[in-house]
């Protein structure tokens, strides 16, 4: 092997062993945020108030305009959101109950007079790679997406289930760009 070569090669092993507490970092981060995930939104919805129960004094709630963000095209009967620190990052979190907006009721018509419950979790956007991400969901969800797309700025990952009362849609929305950040959110539309 050339001198060249060895050089080389060890910059190359150095530059694996710098970055790889960065990637385990990103990892850690993925995986706790979507364990935050699944304790906040997938494990309790669509029960809101199993949400809210997990408040404490340190979620500062988003009010105002800065609430409007987390609005559904529809009137909501509950619209409540928070800023919250977990795993060294920060969150925000929002929960809505509403009527079907018009949409929603063509596009799932078996349930155009289901009750609409929302749970997003807006991600940090330095600790959360999408790819992480997006594998930590298909452990939680033990299979892998439904259907991927991109719409505008994201790319989407999705996944469904349901019965005849009920019909539920998880949401990854990654920057397209690979950049850390974006949201995941849960749908579910409950009959009466």
């Amino acid at each position: 092997m050339t001198m060249l070569r060895r050089v080389s090669v060890a910059a190359s092993l150095m530059i694996l062993a710098l970055a790889a507490p960065s990637l385990a970092h990103a990892q850690d981060g993925a995986a706790a945020s979507v364990r935050l995930f699944d304790k906040l939104c997938y494990a309790t919805m669509p029960e809101i108030g199993r949400v809210e129960a997990q408040t404490d004094s340190t979620w500062q709630p988003i009010t105002g305009k800065d609430l409007d963000a987390f609005r559904p095209a529809v009137a909501p009967d509950i619209l409540k959101a928070w800023k919250l620190s977990a795993a060294g990052s920060t969150y925000s979190l929002a929960i809505t109950k509403s009527p079907m907006d018009d949409q929603s009721k063509a596009d799932f018509p078996k349930y155009a007079d289901a009750t609409n419950f929302a749970c997003s979790l807006i991600l940090p956007a330095d600790k959360t790679p999408p790819a992480s991400v997006s594998a930590e969901m298909q452990k939680l969800i033990e299979r892998k997406p439904d259907a991927a797309y991109v719409e505008g700025p994201w790319a989407i990952t999705s996944w469904s289930g349901g019965n005849d009362r009920l019909l539920v849609l998880v949401y990854h929305y990654a920057p397209k760009s690979g950049s850390p950040g974006g949201m995941i959110s849960m749908t579910v539309f409950q009959k009466p």
